[in-house]
């Protein structure tokens, strides 16, 4: 081999090794772990007494709590929570993003682009995801849908990211955006508003905040060159999720956690569960400990979000809706497997071919 192809391979070689350093397996299996909870939740919703069937489907450990009583404060579960911990890592990968390209001294300018096309091309999807659904109303599609609310919370993501270096600044200006929620919270009358199929945007306003608190974490776990903090970790991460924690149970007496308008106390919550599944994976990670199906999930998120949305949602469940309810065991493999396995093996299909959807 000449010298000259030997220079070659050294270069790809130290490029490759380069992108690896970037690819974190203990978020991947955390990213994993919530493309699951999304699975679940999905087929939860669809499958319960709200939606004609005589019992839930899925247990209220599975469910969304709201689902199974009427009552004025509602009942809450992990799943209520697994919207705002999805919002958290996008906002959390956002900043990092940015981060990123600061490093590479890349032009303000240039990193705009960077956050704008990321907006734009959500926000497009969205709209798509609108028009599959049948929910073709403008506030769906730019307040209300999972997708919108991922847009604007990486939109306050990258913004933070970009103009707040210090995390501590990032942090107060999430806790303001939910205060602000909380005040606008105590008016009746924009917690009854609605004009047509418009409502006042509360959900939105608080997976901002999320968002931007997401971003304060980035620093916390992450340096710019792709290492972790554990300076970070040990001075600000877990003291925050202690902090958020009691917060949330106090203000609860205040102003009771709902998934509806995501009262600051469960955005509260779901910021310290967030924060904590991604230390716990973190030393999972450290300790050598692996789930395989979490990583091939978490290396290519929005891919399998949408695949989850596309084929579960509007398809695979209107197929086996005549076999539910029959028998536990005939559910528990047409809901509880069934639909994790479906979008798992176009997961590795994607994996085997490096072929990931970076938005």
């Amino acid at each position: 081999m000449s010298e000259e192809l030997k220079i070659d391979e050294t270069e790809k070689k130290e490029k490759k090794e380069k992108k690896k350093k970037f690819r974190f397996e203990w978020l991947d299996q955390f990213r994993g772990l919530i493309i699951i909870l999304f699975i679940i939740q999905t087929c939860a919703w669809l499958f319960d007494m709200n939606e004609g069937w005589p019992i839930p489907l899925m247990s209220p450990a599975l469910n969304h709590g709201f689902r199974y009583a009427d009552l004025e404060r509602p009942l809450i579960t992990i799943i209520d929570l697994g919207q705002q911990i999805f919002i958290f890592l996008v906002g959390f990968m956002q900043a990092f993003a940015v981060l990123k390209r600061k490093e590479k001294d890349l032009s303000d300018r240039k990193i705009w682009l960077h956050i704008g096309k990321r907006f734009a091309l959500v926000m497009i999807l969205s709209v798509l995801h609108g028009f599959a659904a049948e929910k073709l109303n403008t506030y769906f599609i730019l307040a209300e849908g999972t997708l919108a609310n991922i847009a604007w919370a990486g939109l306050a993501a990258g913004i933070a990211a970009l103009y707040i270096p210090n995390p501590k600044f990032r942090l107060i200006t999430g806790l303001g955006v939910m205060l602000v929620h909380s005040i606008l919270y105590m008016f009746e009358g924009l917690l009854e508003w609605e004009a047509g199929s418009w409502s006042f945007p509360f959900l939105t306003i608080n997976h901002i905040a999320i968002g931007l608190v997401a971003s304060a974490f980035t620093l916390w776990f992450l340096t710019p060159k792709g290492e972790i903090n554990e300076e970070g970790i040990k001075k600000n991460v877990l003291p925050v999720i202690v902090a958020f924690i009691v917060s949330s149970y106090l203000l609860d007496f205040i102003q009771w956690s709902d998934h509806h308008t995501v009262s600051t106390p469960l955005a509260m919550l779901a910021i310290a569960v967030a924060a904590f599944f991604l230390y716990t994976f973190y030393h999972f990670d450290k300790d050598g400990f692996h789930i395989p199906i979490l990583s091939t999930f978490g290396k290519n998120m929005l891919m399998v979000f949408l695949f989850s949305m596309v084929i579960n949602e509007l398809v695979y469940y209107g197929l086996i809706e005549g076999l539910l309810g029959l028998s536990g065991i005939f559910d528990m493999v047409l809901l509880g497997i069934v639909p994790i396995l479906l979008i798992w093996i176009i997961a590795k299909i994607f994996e085997k071919f490096n072929m990931i959807i970076k938005i």
